[in-house]
């Protein structure tokens, strides 16, 4: 099979996987939480198509060209793994997401110290890189150095059960 003959399978179940998270968020009202492995996921059966018509480029016609561009996808991949480690939050508002955030650690009696992007519990000693682009809805949670699951998986059970207001401009663009 081709690159050509293959795309389209691979667009299809992107683009329905795309639909899907947007009508997630305008139908719950809520936004998306998604551990880091889906989005990674998702972008590897974006960029597979390419990688295997370069192997099958290199086993036709043997030379370091054919298989460049398969290697700079496979070095691409490995990068976002390192990137895109935590959870992804996907039509969030961020000052509702922070004030949710904040009221979790209240509510569990968490001395914690807030900075511009990160924020550290001190007992346990946890810290936390939180990025929130609120203009168009996204937000990532991500360990800084040790990691403690337990206290982050209880952290985004509670934030997928309280109101968090949505933003609908990421799904707007993602339909």
């Amino acid at each position: 099979m081709d690159f050509f003959e293959l795309m389209p399978y691979f667009l299809l179940v992107i683009s329905v996987v795309f639909i899907g998270m947007s009508l997630f968020v305008f139908l719950r009202k809520k936004p998306l939480i998604l551990n880091f492995f889906w989005m990674l996921l998702i972008l590897f059966l974006c960029f597979f198509p390419q990688i295997l018509s370069s192997i099958q480029m290199f086993l036709k016609y043997p030379s370091f060209i054919g298989i460049l561009p398969a290697f700079m996808f496979g070095v691409f991949i490995i990068w976002l793994l390192f990137m895109m480690k935590g959870y992804r939050i996907y039509g969030v508002d961020g000052a509702d997401f922070q004030k949710s955030l904040i009221e979790y650690l209240n509510d569990n009696h968490y001395e914690f110290e807030q900075n511009l992007s990160t924020l550290k519990i001190k007992n346990p000693e946890i810290e936390l890189s939180i990025s929130i682009q609120s203009w168009i809805g996204i937000a990532q949670l991500r360990f800084k150095g040790k990691e403690n699951h337990e206290v982050l998986k209880s952290l985004i059970n509670d934030l997928k059960k309280k109101d968090i207001k949505a933003n609908y401009i990421f799904p707007v663009f993602l339909l």
